[in-house]
């Protein structure tokens, strides 16, 4: 008698020890996507007419909107051009060896929205894609676009050296060419410099924006 009631205790112990236990780890179980859960289908059933209405017009304008969100353009910038984009927009361009690319990013406050990631690629003294790209930026910036970041892929003036052919005179036109970037991204985006990226000119660079504007740059990007 004495082992089968020391028994039954046990058992109702360990009963009401898991009980306890899963009480204490218990997760709401969750819906799968497109799934209404219980509680959902309950406050729809309390709804009024006009009420259900609403929510299934709602539904559908949050949809259109999920689409618009998921929604993206890869954009390929070629030589002498610039371009930009926002949302999920990728921008990304390759070839630069003696070239010069440019790439701004930003955020906007409050209900503002426009082009939030910019990116050209030009030519040693073609200044046309980056200055329309400066342009884009400042007009930008009078919308709301703040939190702006900037780089600038360039060749390094010291690549260019005199066993290939080069001058002290080339060195200062690519230093010139870099400076005059340097000034005009940071006239542009309002005082933010830069970083800097340098690289020998007999390198091909690439860079890349990804659609959360993370950035990527160097010889690996193709």
């Amino acid at each position: 008698m004495y082992f089968t009631k020391s028994f039954c205790t046990f058992i109702v112990s360990a009963l009401m020890a898991t009980s306890a236990v899963g009480e204490l780890t218990q997760v709401p179980r969750r819906a799968a996507a497109g799934v209404v859960t219980r509680e959902e289908a309950n406050a729809i059933r309390s709804m009024t007419r006009e009420q259900k209405m609403q929510k299934r017009a709602d539904d559908c304008l949050s949809a259109i909107e999920n689409q618009k969100l998921r929604a993206r353009e890869d954009k390929t910038i070629g030589i002498d051009d610039w371009n930009s984009g926002k949302g999920q927009d990728t921008l990304k361009t390759t070839g630069l060896a003696t070239c010069y690319g440019v790439v701004i990013t930003g955020s906007y406050e409050g209900d503002n929205d426009g082009d939030d990631r910019y990116m050209s690629h030009a030519l040693e003294a073609e200044r046309g894609p980056a200055e329309e790209l400066f342009d884009a930026v400042e007009g930008a910036r009078d919308n709301g676009l703040g939190n702006l970041w900037a780089l600038l892929v360039f060749p390094d003036p010291k690549s260019f050296t005199d066993d290939d052919g080069w001058t002290d005179d080339d060195r200062k036109d690519i230093q010139a060419e870099h400076d005059w970037y340097i000034e005009w991204i940071t006239d542009a985006t309002g005082g933010v410099a830069p970083e800097e990226k340098s690289h020998d000119y007999k390198e091909s660079w690439g860079i890349k924006v990804n659609s959360g504007k993370g950035v990527q740059s160097g010889r690996f990007v193709t």
